[in-house]
């Protein structure tokens, strides 16, 4: 069993925006769009380990076939997380929107 793997998971704390001392008007929508850039990045990023993996799998040259499996499923965490903050995102929006000042 791969242990190294599941360790990958921890990078979602690099998905994280970092603290900073930086005044309250900061410009919040570009740390958003930054954190959703590296979201889809991730996304990308587990889809073509995924493709790759079915690569391998067809010519007969992946070593480990569980490895096809775990792929999967970090590439499909990973579409729904994003989907998710999106659509959180969305309906926070949509509340604002409806807020009378």
């Amino acid at each position: 069993m791969d242990i190294t793997s599941i360790n990958s998971l921890n990078s979602l704390n690099s998905l994280l925006p970092q603290k900073t001392n930086s005044p309250v008007g900061s410009d919040t929508s570009s740390m958003f769009s930054d954190l959703y850039d590296q979201l889809i990045g991730n996304v990308n990023s587990t889809n073509e380990a995924f493709e790759g993996d079915i690569v391998k799998s067809a010519a007969g040259e992946l070593d480990n076939p569980h490895q096809l499996e775990i792929d999967s499923t970090k590439a499909n965490i990973a579409l729904q997380l994003a989907l998710n903050v999106r659509n959180n995102a969305l309906e926070a929006y949509n509340e604002v929107i409806k807020m009378s000042v």
